[in-house]
């Protein structure tokens, strides 16, 4: 379909989030197909399903995701979806762990976790990024009351290190972990 953007908001230079007005009926960990005329379509993650809004988060790193950077509120685009498998909510204390861009998958769960009607006692958040400037939904999560983790690579917020140092921390009162993120990370996580 032919959808709309209802907002385009800077999340960083070079990273966008893109709301649209539709009902897209999706879960945490599915995906969307986006279309761009004369470029073709692009998987992209969802980072948020508010019944009547989605949201897509795009960092500007290939020529497709550059091309997205300069899509505009009022401008229309393709959308095909909800695609992919999701995540299913297991345990009573559980670990998301976003990576960079993995952020926005795992910001959607960690809300569908706080408000669905199974609703694990605890969920820790941890997020990870290069420096403070490219980390993404910390505020968010911090609005719904998830316990947070940060680390950045060069120490400028949180802990400095990766995400698997905060994991490491916690890891003994988990259930079970959710991780999205960039395929070394996610390694990482499973060896742990």
């Amino acid at each position: 379909i032919m959808l709309k953007v209802a907002q385009a908001k800077e999340e960083y230079p070079g990273t966008k989030s893109f709301i649209f007005n539709h009902k897209l009926n999706s879960q945490p960990g599915q995906f969307v197909m986006i279309w761009l005329p004369g470029l073709g379509e692009k998987p992209m993650s969802i980072a948020a399903d508010n019944q009547d809004t989605f949201q897509i988060t795009i960092s500007g790193v290939g020529p497709f995701s550059k091309a997205m950077q300069e899509v505009k509120e009022q401008d229309i685009i393709g959308i095909r979806g909800p695609l992919g498998t999701h995540f299913n909510l297991k345990g009573n204390t559980i670990a998301l762990v976003g990576g960079g861009y993995g952020a926005g998958p795992m910001a959607f769960l960690a809300e569908k976790a706080v408000f669905a009607q199974y609703k694990p006692q605890n969920i820790h958040f941890i997020l990870g990024a290069r420096t403070k400037d490219l980390l993404l939904f910390e505020k968010r999560m911090r609005t719904i009351g998830v316990n947070i983790h940060i680390t950045t690579d060069d120490g400028s917020q949180g802990k400095q290190g990766r995400v698997t140092d905060a994991l490491k921390e916690i890891i003994e009162d988990v259930d079970m972990i959710y991780c999205v993120g960039p395929e070394m990370m996610e390694r990482a996580v499973y060896d742990l």
